[in-house]
């Protein structure tokens, strides 16, 4: 499996990253450069990860400010912020998501929504947002502790809720075309403007 799957649609970049990798954000980069005026078209269905500062990796090379989430653990809560360097700069970026999208995609997701606008399109997320370690027992069992909570921009719990769409929509697993994808398309969300979406944070149930 590739890193990372990029392709063209008829009027964007359509980025398919295999996981948040360094290596897959580098050749995300260098796609958006070779186009950049074209819009981002980033597909986190099915990533699910527990490497949420990837997430945060990810969200700083799309943003030039602002909070990508927060981090809570039983000592404090953090609010972790982009720097001003920006290396992936689409003039809009546009998320796909279904329910297998967790933890540090969803992280991900709501900081280009909250920062750029970018629509999310496709159906609710899972809702993973803390990380868990385990720990060995002297009886040879072990015990698994979630060590940190990570939250939405602005402190919001992502843990059991996950994400709502902007645009709702569904792929049938069973047929080669991807009809989630087809469906926002005929729907002309790519032709959304990204300040309706950056006036509401990004709905958790």
């Amino acid at each position: 499996k590739p890193a990372i799957k990029i392709s063209r649609l008829p009027d964007a970049i359509h980025a398919t990253p295999g996981a948040l990798d360094a290596a897959s954000l580098e050749k995300l980069a260098e796609a958006v450069k070779t186009s950049p005026s074209l819009p981002l078209v980033l597909d986190l269905r099915r990533i699910a990860s527990f490497d949420f500062e990837a997430a945060f990796t990810w969200a700083d090379a799309f943003m030039k400010d602002g909070e990508m989430g927060r981090v809570k653990t039983t000592a404090k809560e953090s609010a972790r912020f982009a720097a001003p360097d920006v290396s992936v700069a689409p003039p809009k970026v546009l998320i796909l998501m279904d329910g297998s999208t967790a933890g540090a995609a969803e992280i991900l997701a709501a900081a280009l929504h909250k920062a750029l606008g970018a629509p999310l399109g496709g159906e609710p997320t899972f809702g993973l947002g803390r990380s868990q370690e385990t720990v060995p027992l002297a009886s040879g069992a072990a015990l698994l502790l979630s060590t940190r909570e990570y939250m939405l921009p602005g402190g919001e719990a992502l843990e059991g809720k996950g994400l709502q769409p902007d645009y709702a929509a569904k792929d049938n697993p069973d047929t080669p075309e991807d009809e989630l994808l087809d469906t926002l398309e005929r729907s002309k969300w790519l032709e959304n403007k990204s300040a309706e979406a950056a006036a509401k944070p990004p709905a958790n149930n």
